[in-house]
């Protein structure tokens, strides 16, 4: 494909603030098309709270939170082929469901359209009932005829449509609060109808999981800042921003909390909606826009449990979780410190103090 060629001293100047997820994909996106990208993170490091850490002097790398794609996640995929790192996913094309009496279940596509692809596993999961495979079929059906724009809240649209506790926890819930993080009393139809739709019902491919293959800490690390110096992309490090100064309703400047102050064309705010509240001047938060929206935004903890044991203990890449406490369990491989799983809390509310 060909590029454009373009003079640097003439092309618009852009500061994203904020060097995780958010912040790469918007520098990737604008690098190219000749903007002049400067990017700057508070933390030592890129990929924001997708990124790992190192347990003790000398250990491995590990990280935080095991994050995963999905099929249907067609613009993250974009992300990592812009970068040349999609490489470094794994594509699991089984999906593994696990109960406590360790019978397992799996969840695969047949070779027939969408959405018959997962009819044969879904009518063979094991931890659900015929009559509750017939009750969740009639969910999913209204779900498909639901009007795109309505969005009632979730629990309230289950129940009127015929779906009982165990169905909501066995299937709706285990889907949605590892999807969203959330549990579905606090979550609006729409947002489950899109998890549905392009996840299991669109496409063939929706559903699949893609898991690093690497450290988070490398993928948006090392790996993607190669990336970034060879389109031009400045990338500031240890770099926070302490407000925006505003000036005629427009963003003028932004000062640094080490007193720096930077012009640019165009700014973008890729930091979480609390972090940006306080680069606001307090006239600025006080209008109704930012009061009513930003200001009443709530967030959703998950939370990570490291298990290491001297022998693998189970044969699976991965389980999803059903009748437990965590959602997934994933199978990080051995190392000298021993075999290394990793299990994921989504919507963990429970175990704060």
């Amino acid at each position: 494909m060909a590029t454009t060629a373009y003079n640097e001293d003439m092309a618009e100047r852009v500061c994203i603030v904020g060097g995780g997820l958010a912040g790469l994909a918007t520098a990737a996106a604008l690098a190219p098309r000749g903007f002049q990208v400067t990017l700057l993170e508070a933390r030592p490091r890129l990929g924001g709270r997708a990124g790992s850490f190192q347990d003790g002097p000398g250990g491995p790398l590990l990280d935080a939170c095991q994050h995963v794609g999905m099929g249907c996640c067609t613009n993250l995929a974009h992300f990592f082929r812009t970068l040349g790192v999609a490489h470094l996913l794994q594509t699991h094309k089984t999906l593994y469901f696990l109960t406590p009496d360790r019978r397992v279940s799996v969840l695969q596509a047949d070779p027939l359209p969408a959405p018959l692809h997962l009819l044969r596993s879904f009518l063979g999961a094991h931890y659900l009932t015929g009559w509750e495979k017939a009750r969740i079929a009639w969910g999913l059906a209204c779900l498909r005829l639901a009007s795109e724009n309505a969005d009632p809240p979730l629990a309230e649209w289950l129940r009127r449509h015929g779906q009982t506790p165990r169905t909501v926890e066995r299937f709706w819930g285990l889907v949605l609060v590892s999807a969203l993080n959330e549990s579905p009393e606090r979550m609006g139809l729409k947002y489950a109808r899109k998890v549905f739709l392009d996840g299991f019902l669109r496409h063939r491919q929706g559903f699949e999981v893609e898991i690093p293959s690497v450290p988070l800490g490398r993928l948006y690390g090392e790996e993607t800042s190669a990336w970034l110096k060879s389109h031009g992309i400045k990338v500031c490090l240890g770099t926070g921003v302490r407000r925006f100064l505003i000036e005629h309703d427009r963003v003028a400047e932004l000062e640094t909390r080490d007193g720096q102050r930077l012009q640019a064309d165009w700014y973008v705010s890729a930091v979480p909606f609390d972090r940006l509240l306080g680069l606001l001047p307090g006239e600025v938060v006080q209008r109704p826009a930012c009061s009513a929206n930003l200001a009443n935004l709530e967030t959703a903890p998950i939370t990570s449990v490291h298990l290491w044991y001297e022998e693998p203990i189970m044969s699976l890449p991965h389980a999803v979780l059903i009748g437990c406490v965590g959602q997934w369990l994933f199978d990080r491989g051995s190392s000298a410190e021993g075999h290394y799983l990793q299990v994921v809390v989504s919507a963990s509310r429970q175990f704060r103090g």
